[in-house]
């Protein structure tokens, strides 16, 4: 009889182990695979809009639980590019502002200015100049006092084209001058390249063909 009990009390205690190993979580590197997936899916532009909307969603049921620190910042940078990349505007928004509070949170001063960037872009691109000057003036101005004189080149240029599509040609220029002077520590060819062309077609509005 007791030995009979044992085996049942046994199988009791083995059965409850096993529907605990059945809810353990999935270990880091599933973890990781999934969202490595997801974010792949998301960004696989031969997939339905609704498809990789649907990848980008489940990436963010997995990284919303994270604690804030910089790799769940730098995936919600992920998120963002992604919506950007399918014209999904408003989730890239929403994305890029929610960014800002983490990186406030986190008193992460480069997150926060890159996050300015994107909303900046976000309302360029809505022809919202006044906003899109506004953002890529908070980005230009913490990444003059990081010393990062390429980045802040680019929010420099970001705002010499919004000078230029609102036909402020000579505010376009001193922008452009700025961002050559930062560009000049550098060797970021590239972006020299992108202001002198930019000054070119400046001065071609200006009718000053010589330059």
């Amino acid at each position: 009889m007791y030995k009979n009990l044992f085996v049942v009390c046994l199988f009791i205690i083995l059965l409850q182990g096993c529907k605990k190993d059945l809810k353990k979580p999935k270990s880091l590197t599933q973890r990781n695979d999934s969202l490595y997936y997801f974010f792949d899916s998301a960004n696989n532009d031969s997939l339905s809009y609704e498809k990789r909307q649907y990848y980008n969603r489940k990436a963010i049921s997995i990284i919303a639980t994270d604690r804030n620190d910089s790799m769940n910042r730098i995936n919600y940078f992920k998120i963002a590019n992604r919506y950007f990349n399918m014209n999904a505007m408003d989730d890239y928004k929403l994305t890029t502002e929610l960014i800002v509070q983490k990186s406030e949170q986190a008193k992460d001063s480069i997150s926060l200015a890159k996050a300015y960037s994107y909303l900046g872009d976000y309302y360029g691109g809505k022809f919202i100049s006044d906003s899109a000057y506004g953002f890529y003036f908070k980005a230009e101005k913490i990444y003059k006092a990081l010393k990062d004189d390429s980045k802040t080149a680019r929010a420099l240029l970001n705002k010499s084209v919004l000078q230029f599509n609102e036909k402020d040609y000579i505010g376009s220029e001193k922008s452009v001058f700025d961002a050559l002077k930062y560009l000049r520590k550098t060797d970021n060819y590239q972006l020299t390249y992108e202001a002198n062309n930019l000054l070119g077609v400046i001065y071609n509005e200006l009718t000053e063909y010589d330059k």
